[in-house]
């Protein structure tokens, strides 16, 4: 009798550790299920559509929120000829900033310790570089 209660014992505290292994996985992934963001380095091309987010190595993070194509359309007779333009979320050190990229206006801007060139933009994504001062 007292071996088959030390069975269920055992049994037990399998299942109760096998529990506790499952719920430390869980938390150890959930929050990068939701999390639309990636880890990239100063001085690289990074591409990049609505919504991406990156982060560089010292938690500087960039989330492009929009894409604004404003250039002439064809068989129209435009003033000037337009741009590409992308606005930017940059969070830094627990502040929050936005930022505006364009093709021809403001393709580089210097903001506290950075440098964002905007290297080439589309309807659909945008290359960046970033630079730390």
């Amino acid at each position: 009798m007292m071996f088959e209660h030390s069975s269920k014992n055992k049994k037990l505290l399998l299942i109760i550790s096998f529990f506790f292994l499952l719920f430390g996985i869980i938390l150890l992934v959930w929050p990068n299920l939701f999390n639309n963001s990636k880890l990239v380095e100063f001085d690289r091309l990074v591409v990049m559509e609505i919504n991406n987010k990156v982060v560089y190595p010292d938690n500087l993070s960039i989330q492009l929120k929009e894409i604004n194509d404003s250039r002439c359309k064809p068989d129209v007779q435009c003033v000037w000829q337009g741009e590409i333009s992308a606005l930017f979320e940059i969070i830094t050190e627990g502040s929050s900033k936005e930022i505006r990229l364009g093709t021809i206006n403001n393709n580089q801007i210097d903001l506290d310790h950075y440098k964002f060139f905007l290297y080439e933009a589309s309807e659909n994504n945008v290359i960046i570089i970033t630079q730390k001062k």
